[in-house]
């Protein structure tokens, strides 16, 4: 038994483990991950999920490309902008040398062709961009998180369209063309209200916007926030802002109900618009400009407090009135958590990958309330730990499946295919990345791999290849 003083901390010098089930978390101080506090207790080892992690990869988002609609310099036509944003993994890298240079480089050449079609199928306005991207570490070019950006502008005139886009990065077969769903122009020009297609953003500052850029989504655990175009001859004198909950039927996919969530807290910009947007990195950025900018053109800012609304779809209704006349649009959007850990998007396996920190008792129980049960039984139990229970999005549960995520793929072996189920995932997922690793040979021993933390958790931990098979199993750990 480990013994464990009133701060959570494991105390003594050196133990040999013979077992890693040994270590176990108690519940009660039990999600302190990221302050590195655990209990300890002795139970079995849950087996292996069924299905293979490697399956679920390719699960989520590999580009996003959003349409927004804003006035244009003239009356009669309008700025329809075109957001891209391709992930690294989605690209096909090739490896090169370069003179002089002692590392190797990375390269793909991306490109997007759109055109905008309208209701009778004739091409109005088109263009393109490719442009070359390059990493020198190798891990890059299957990220999700790193993205190849771009914002591709077209003129067009009032009225209903579509865009058809082509993706290439120049590797045979992996060239693919989507359509997106109908979407309108409005008037700027005309002089009654009009209200273009609102710009959720990860930031705004007094000069520059940022759109969070995830196919006309908002992102979830942050509030909701959005930059809205508007045009009208008269001065804007109020916008509303209502957030609707939308209840579509499994099946049919029909829309049952609507139901109000709340209202947003808007602040008229005065004569504003967005300028030239262009890549910043992963992201996309574009200045506010006050200066120069056709007469009627206005913006507004909203933001609403989302913190307890969970990922699903939702509507915004906007009500725009200037002088005596009123505008009512309403646009559908989800909530998306975007950079979720993909080992979530199986409850099963999220459970099971819970070994580290429950029971087999306790892993039984949440897997039989049964598939259709498994993902809320998941989230209840994390919400008995989360530290900030007012909000839905839970840091701990976000970043013990972003472990989990690493472990599989960075400690399989060849017995143990899922690095979750190994001695190193283990601690791994318990302590998160030790501050220095390194490997020790001994032609009269086993190879041994030292992880030392630096840090609150203050220990160091031996593994040993005691089959020399690549199958490192915790031997000792000391305290520091």
């Amino acid at each position: 038994m480990i013994d464990i003083n009133d701060e959570g901390s494991i105390l003594g010098s050196s133990r040999s483990i013979s077992a890693m089930n040994a270590i176990k978390p108690d519940r009660f101080v039990l999600f302190l991950l990221l302050v590195f506090s655990l209990s300890v207790q002795t139970v079995g080892q849950t087996t292996s999920p069924e299905a293979d992690l490697q399956e679920l990869y390719s699960w989520g988002d590999d580009y996003f490309l959003e349409v927004l609609t804003l006035p244009g310099k003239t009356d009669n036509k309008s700025r329809v902008v075109v957001l891209v944003r391709l992930t690294y993994d989605l690209l096909t890298f090739r490896k090169t040398t370069k003179a002089g240079s002692t590392s190797d480089h990375y390269v793909a050449a991306p490109s997007v062709y759109i055109e905008a079609q309208g209701g009778d199928g004739v091409v109005v306005d088109y263009d393109s961009w490719n442009d070359t991207v390059e990493t020198t570490e190798y891990r890059l070019t299957n990220s999700k998180l790193v993205l190849a950006t771009s914002a591709i502008e077209l003129e067009m005139r009032p009225g209903t369209y579509t865009i058809t886009y082509a993706v290439d990065d120049g590797s045979p077969g992996r060239r693919f063309s989507r359509t997106t769903d109908p979407f309108v122009v409005p008037d700027f020009g005309s002089g009654d209200p009009a209200i273009g297609r609102p710009i959720f953003l990860k930031e705004k500052t007094e000069h520059q916007l940022s759109p969070v850029a995830i196919d006309g989504d908002a992102p979830f655990g942050q509030p909701i926030r959005f930059f809205v175009p508007l045009a009208s001859r008269e001065a804007p004198t109020h916008l509303r802002a209502e957030f609707l909950s939308v209840h579509r039927d499994e099946k049919e996919g029909e829309i049952l109900n609507m139901k109000s969530i709340g209202t947003g807290v808007v602040t008229f910009l005065g004569s504003v618009i967005p300028g030239e947007f262009y890549s910043f990195g992963s992201e996309i950025v574009a200045p506010l400009h006050r200066d120069s900018i056709p007469d009627g053109v206005w913006g507004a800012y909203c933001e609403f407090e989302a913190s307890t609304v969970e990922p699903g779809q939702y509507a915004i209704e906007l009500t725009y009135t200037a002088g005596e006349l009123k505008e009512v649009d309403t646009l559908m959007f989800r909530v998306k958590w975007i950079n979720m850990p993909f080992s979530l998007s199986s409850p099963a396996y999220a459970i099971k990958a819970l070994w580290p920190i429950a029971t087999d008792d306790e892993i039984d129980a949440l897997l039989d309330v049964g598939k259709e049960g498994q993902e809320k039984a998941l989230w209840d139990y994390w919400k008995e730990l989360d530290r900030t229970p007012g909000t839905l999005f839970n840091e701990r549960m976000a970043e013990y499946y972003r472990r989990v995520d690493y472990a599989f793929f960075n400690f399989a072996t060849l017995k143990e295919h899922d690095g979750v189920f190994t001695d190193r995932g283990k601690i791994y997922i318990l302590f998160g990345p030790p501050t220095e690793t390194r490997r020790e040979f001994d032609p009269d021993s086993n190879p041994k791999e030292i992880w030392t933390y630096n840090n609150v958790v203050n220990r160091e931990f031996v593994f040993r290849d005691q089959t020399e098979s690549g199958a490192y199993r915790l031997v000792e750990y000391y305290d520091l």
